[in-house]
């Protein structure tokens, strides 16, 4: 009796209903195993998903880059290779890295952060000082990530972000990067000295930085104050120690002295200028013909020097710094933190209307 009461197509028609609810997911990239699921999806408001693979395969692939500011493509894929090369991990996030951005050439790294939940990013630290930290943008650019946010965030849909940062600090022990907000110095066997950029190369991956240290070279006794007894020795004995900064030498290394002589035409002026005071960046600047390249050698004496200026910028004269290095082998060259020695700073500002204002000075 019951079985007269149903119709003859409300299995066909039920069947054909599911059939196309199947077709439709299938449209969305849901697959549906189970026909009865899909009136119990049918109930459903919002579906939460674990991160574990239970529901889904937890399969990731990377979609697409997007750099913010002036950061290329190019620095972007080399910095998330390096750092899922680099890294020991063997998590879904970056095993799809490692397949989007294979990486031939492993960079050597001298520090490995791994990812934590707690700090939620991961990092590494190549032998080139450079350091990348890869994570949540929230937990890596705390505050300052809502405004990069603005800038992509009607570009990436639903997709799920991965901030790259990059810093020229390493970590702690415990692994928390370090402020970039130490300062730093280049210091050679430990002595802060006076260093000026000049230019930079980059190939591709490769990198080199050309600067130079002003100093004199084998100048003689000094007083008992630390001056020259001989001043009118300083046109003879300014160099200026050749630095480059490099894939193989991340902190420095000293190439060639350049001794500083006067043109023939010259020779007056320019000795006037030596004696009484010139700025080091005046010869650098081509006022002294550099000589031929000329080495340093155990016994050598080189006082380092520094220009000294007004507010407004104009020199006023050269001094020493620091103490005397006599050359006995290798000469070490570091970024020395302004933490381990005293010394006084100021900070130099400048408003809209290109207006420049000193701070006071305060002992560090």
């Amino acid at each position: 009796g019951l079985i007269s009461m149903i119709p003859e197509g409300l299995m066909l028609l039920t069947s054909s209903v599911l059939a196309v609810a199947v077709i439709r997911l299938s449209q969305r990239q849901v697959l549906v195993q189970q026909l009865y699921c899909i009136e119990t999806l049918a109930r459903v408001d919002v579906l939460c998903l674990d991160k574990t693979g239970t529901i889904t395969s937890g399969a990731m692939k990377v979609s697409g880059l997007l750099g913010f500011g002036q950061t290329g493509k190019e620095e972007l894929t080399y910095g998330f290779a390096a750092l899922a090369a680099c890294s020991k991990d063997e998590s879904p996030t970056l095993t799809a890295i490692r397949e989007a951005f294979p990486l031939t050439n492993v960079p050597a790294a001298s520090r490995i952060v791994s990812f934590s939940s707690e700090k939620k990013w991961s990092g590494v630290t190549l032998e080139n000082g450079t350091t990348y930290i890869m994570g949540a943008g929230e937990m890596i650019l705390k505050d300052r990530y809502a405004e990069i946010e603005k800038a992509f965030r009607s570009r990436i849909g639903t997709n799920r972000v991965l901030l790259l940062a990059t810093s020229s600090e390493t970590f702690d022990e415990e692994g928390n990067l370090l402020p970039v907000d130490v300062p730093k110095w280049l210091s050679i066997n430990g002595d802060l000295v006076a260093y000026f950029f000049d230019y930079q190369t980059v190939d591709g991956q490769n990198w080199t930085i050309h600067g130079h240290i002003p100093a004199l070279l084998n100048a003689g006794e000094l007083t008992a104050d630390g001056d020259l007894q001989d001043k009118e020795k300083v046109k003879e004995c300014l160099v200026n120690l050749q630095v480059i900064f490099d894939n193989e030498n991340p902190n420095g290394k000293i190439v060639g002295v350049e001794n500083f002589y006067p043109k023939d035409e010259e020779i007056e002026g320019v000795a006037k200028k030596l004696t009484l005071g010139s700025s080091t960046q005046e010869q650098a600047a081509g006022d002294i013909e550099p000589a031929e390249f000329a080495g340093l050698k155990d016994g050598d004496t080189l006082d380092f020097v520094a220009d000294y200026y007004t507010y407004e910028g104009e020199y006023l004269d050269t001094f020493m710094v620091g103490e005397r290095l006599t050359v006995a082998g290798e000469i070490k060259i570091e970024r020395l933190g302004l933490e381990a020695k005293s010394a006084n700073m100021m900070y130099r500002f400048t408003d809209i209307y290109q207006q420049q204002y000193w701070s006071e000075a305060w002992m560090n």
